[in-house]
């Protein structure tokens, strides 16, 4: 929703208001202005209040404290695989400039791990898709179910792939 601030610039620059589609027949004052933001305060209020889409707060709150950095790519520059990361930029297009929050063991076999920092790392688009499609994050050719994991136990290293299945099997408890 924008601001009365940019709802005013908007009008000022594109002689028409955001919410409608044409030009107005008359310039408005600076009162007319208020009042046609103050209504489309309240038409995008009531347009929320539909929307079946929630904005999930906790999940974004979740991401926000993670690395702002695709794991994986990480993890290969650490073991230089710089082999591996120039074919997922090839492979992966513009879909690796975008980062997701990536479930490590799934929503749907995990719903109580949701919102567990230790299941929830940044992947590039790319990876993430393959990952989830069983494909490698790197060309996405078919693997395994052990080799997913793999890649999994790759990315968040050893220790942390262990703790969390842990976690995992005692029901999202801390162990």
């Amino acid at each position: 929703m924008l601001s009365r601030e940019e709802y005013k610039e908007f009008y000022k620059n594109r002689g028409r208001c955001p919410d409608s589609k044409t030009a107005v027949k008359q310039k408005l004052n600076s009162k007319q202005l208020d009042s046609r933001y103050d209504k489309y305060v309240e038409k995008q209020k009531r347009i929320r209040e539909k929307s079946h889409f929630r904005l999930d707060e906790e999940w974004i709150a979740l991401k926000s404290q993670l690395v702002q950095e695709c794991a994986l790519i990480r993890a290969l520059r650490n073991a230089n695989r710089v082999t591996d990361i120039n074919a997922i930029y090839r492979n992966g297009t513009f879909l690796v400039r975008n980062l997701d929050g990536a479930h490590v063991i799934s929503r749907q076999k995990a719903p109580f791990m949701k919102y567990d920092p230790d299941n929830v790392v940044m992947l590039n688009r790319y990876s993430h898709s393959m990952l989830d499609f069983m494909k490698s994050p790197i060309d996405g050719t078919p693997i395994t179910k052990e080799e997913q994991e793999g890649w999994w136990k790759f990315i968040l290293g050893e220790e942390r792939w262990n703790r969390l299945n842990e976690k995992f099997r005692n029901g999202g408890q801390d162990v």
